[in-house]
């Protein structure tokens, strides 16, 4: 025979234990936005980008870099909301997708292309000039 104060611990633990459930469901499946990255001209896969998935204010929330040979990748989104992905590439302009809205336990699939664009370099003035003084007592010492 269950009393009411049984009923009580066994409802204040049925609802511990969905409040529980329901906390881990929503780590578990969180946000994710996917996509791959390629050359805006050939569609060449690029591997080793820099994705940076960007709030609205314009910081980096979360990044990893495109996989090789693919030019996959894969973000957890922390929390719903409006972003956008910055890619970085060595010999890549860096390209920017279009801010979009990714709602709880949503999936996105963002394709990006990035332009090849070298890269300058200010240039680097060299001067040379003698360093080492012989003082011929010092070589003597030494000899």
């Amino acid at each position: 025979m269950i009393t009411d104060r049984g009923r009580i611990r066994l409802t204040i633990a049925t609802i511990a234990l969905v409040v529980l459930q329901s906390a881990f469901a929503s780590a578990v499946h969180g946000q994710v936005v996917r996509g791959g990255l390629v050359d805006e001209g050939d569609n060449a896969a690029i591997a080793g980008a820099m994705i940076t998935l960007m709030d609205r204010g314009g910081r980096g929330v979360e990044r990893m870099l495109t996989r090789s040979g693919t030019g996959v990748f894969e973000l957890r989104v922390p929390a719903p909301g409006e972003y956008r992905l910055r890619a970085e590439r060595i010999g890549y302009g860096t390209t920017y997708s279009a801010f979009f809205r990714i709602s709880t336990r949503d999936t996105l699939t963002v394709q990006m292309a990035a332009p090849i664009e070298a890269i300058s370099l200010a240039e680097i003035s060299v001067s040379v000039r003698p360093q080492c003084h012989l003082r011929p007592e010092e070589g003597l010492a030494v000899a």
